[in-house]
């Protein structure tokens, strides 16, 4: 999804083309801020993935704060936008 948002100028410009032939929609400016936001939460998920299920052997030591890295960033506020506390809820 990072690497999507990274290049959200290039694919609106090929996605809107009209010589591409396709059948695919254009994401609105609400879609792409929902991505964004959702990064958020992804990103530190990712990380923690990476960390922890590398094929090397992972370190005890860093398995508690990666969960309690995790466990902070997944727990919802009155700040978080609709589609971010709906995502947290499901954790």
């Amino acid at each position: 999804m990072l690497r999507l948002v990274r290049n959200k100028e290039p694919v609106t410009a090929v996605l809107s083309d009209a010589q591409h032939k396709h059948q695919l929609a254009l994401m609105s400016d609400a879609d792409w801020e929902k991505l964004r936001v959702l990064q958020m939460v992804l990103d530190p998920c990712r990380y923690a993935t990476e960390l922890l299920g590398g094929e090397h052997h992972v370190s005890c030591s860093v398995v508690l704060p990666a969960l309690c890295h995790l466990q902070h960033v997944m727990t919802v506020s009155d700040e978080d936008p609709d589609v971010l506390s709906a995502l947290k809820q499901l954790s």
